[in-house]
């Protein structure tokens, strides 16, 4: 991998540069949305835990992502600087991305010496494959939820990983692993129905290359089911959530779903040429795997490819029906974020493992051999890193979210005078009235027609939240306020 990932690196990290620049700068035209304002009156009115456990009974079981929202919300950390929890959660993707590059160096080492670019890469190439970006990262409620359990799920591959040059495991790891396994299972419900599939189809694997299932695999297989019944029985999910979110729909409409929303989900990843790429780079990588290590003799022993992708397709349908069929259809789009991101995943290490049977062909293992010139793979690297729908949706959210971003600052200034005045009743104009003076004011002479029209739509990577439009008593009760009167003048 690090063959095929060689490429002028001065080059190559002033594109990186050029591509995450828009992600940047949209966390800095970034604003709190919807459940984020109800948090906050949450917090406000109990204790911590006290607030920990009313959304344990009366939603839906999300205990990690309930504890990590609230140690953002208590310091007022998205409230004083918006920007922050985006930028957190960028660091720690990224990180452990490449703290599970590093984990398969070791074990294959002359395919990955250095996880700088690969890292970057991948790290990207996960961004775009979400379904809903604007949930994924710029909103706080939504990514303490969703990108908390990808970025535990990716250590627990690492820690698996690392395994396999571990004959034994002390108590320490099962220690970990089962941690691991209570964290991700308590961030939302989809990831808590996928988890324990993925172990068992894990499980399969071992039965499939004839070795024997490990007992920490069978140990973090009963802690993710056990903890999934628990949740089930002792939480909110299926009493007071399942009403409040029952969107009542047919069971053939259900069924229906199903199929649509596990295209969706490989639809979001194939329809980037960066997967592609990555994919036939890591499948290259295997085809160098030496034939004497010791990992490499047990994957030439099958072809994983199709059963491997075969068993991931059962694991997506049937995280879909679950979910589909206990929420009578009700499926926001960002729930698709988890099972993207993760299929991306593991599909690339598909590509990899049957990269290693094939490799142990002559015939095939011949094009490890033909590795691109060094700026050949920097030209291919830029080109998919830019050619993305999302990477022009990026820039065109930046012009808009610049306009949007102004007319939160100056509602949130007029509030917190109406506040500081002991008013408990303020009056501001609304969202397109507000956003129209804006852009006079930045353009006095005017501005072309496709301008325009682009400044004026929302923001499509933000996640859009008119709050005083909206009446949202929770927004008002942010402020010090009994309510935010609107007017268009």
């Amino acid at each position: 991998m690090t063959k095929l990932f060689n490429v002028e690196t001065k080059i190559f990290w002033g594109v990186a540069t050029v591509c995450l620049l828009p992600f940047i700068l949209l966390a800095f035209l970034n604003s709190m949305a919807l459940d984020d304002y109800f948090f906050y009156e949450l917090y406000r009115a109990k204790p911590f835990f006290g607030v920990q456990h009313d959304l344990y009974l009366t939603w839906a079981g999300r205990y990690t992502s309930a504890f990590i929202t609230g140690v953002f919300i208590v310091p007022d950390a998205p409230g004083r600087f918006t920007f922050l929890p985006t930028l957190i959660y960028f660091v720690l993707t990224w990180s452990v991305i490449r703290h599970l590059l590093k984990r398969i160096g070791t074990v294959f080492p002359e395919q990955l010496s250095d996880s700088k670019v690969p890292g970057f890469v991948l790290f990207i190439l996960f961004l775009y494959v979400q379904a809903d970006i604007a949930t994924g990262f710029y909103w706080l409620s939504a990514v303490t939820v969703y990108q908390t359990a990808f970025i535990l799920f990716l250590l627990l591959l690492a820690s698996l990983v690392s395994m396999l040059n571990r004959p034994r495991l002390k108590v320490s790891g099962y220690l970990f692993l089962s941690l691991l396994v209570l964290l991700i299972v308590g961030c939302n419900e989809i990831m808590a129905v996928f988890l324990p599939l993925f172990l068992a189809s894990l499980a399969a694997g071992f039965y499939f290359y004839g070795r024997p299932v490990p007992r920490w695999l069978w140990l973090i297989l009963g802690i993710a089911i056990g903890m999934d019944l628990i949740i089930f029985f002792t939480s909110g999910v299926m009493t007071y959530r399942y009403r409040e979110m029952n969107a009542g729909t047919g069971m053939i409409a259900i069924l229906g779903s199903i199929v649509f929303r596990g295209a969706a989900v490989f639809f979001y990843i194939f329809k980037e040429p960066l997967f592609w790429v990555c994919a036939a780079a890591i499948f290259a990588s295997g085809l160098g795997v030496p034939a004497d290590l010791n990992m490499a003799k047990v994957f030439r022993e099958k072809n994983v490819i199709f059963w491997g992708m075969l068993a991931l397709l059962l694991v997506v349908l049937l995280s879909l029906t679950v979910f589909l069929l206990a929420s009578r259809g009700s499926m926001p789009p960002r729930v698709l974020n988890n099972l993207s991101d993760v299929t991306a995943c593991l599909l690339l290490a598909l590509c990899f493992l049957a990269g290693i049977f094939q490799g142990g062909r002559s015939r095939v293992a011949r094009m490890v051999q033909m590795v691109p010139e060094r700026r050949v793979k920097l030209a291919v690297f830029v080109i998919c890193l830019l050619a993305s729908v999302n990477y022009a949706e990026a820039w065109k959210s930046v012009a808009s979210g610049y306009f949007y971003h102004a007319v939160m600052m100056d509602r949130d200034r007029v509030l917190k005078n109406a506040a500081a005045e002991h008013r408990r009743v303020a009056v501001i104009r609304s969202y397109d009235a507000a956003l129209r003076d804006r852009i006079d004011r930045a353009f006095p002479h005017g501005v072309f027609t496709t301008v325009h029209a682009l400044l004026v739509q929302k923001p499509s990577l933000l996640f859009f939240y008119d709050g005083a439009g909206a009446g949202d008593r929770a927004y008002a009760h942010f402020y010090g306020l009994d309510s935010i009167i609107v007017r268009d003048k």
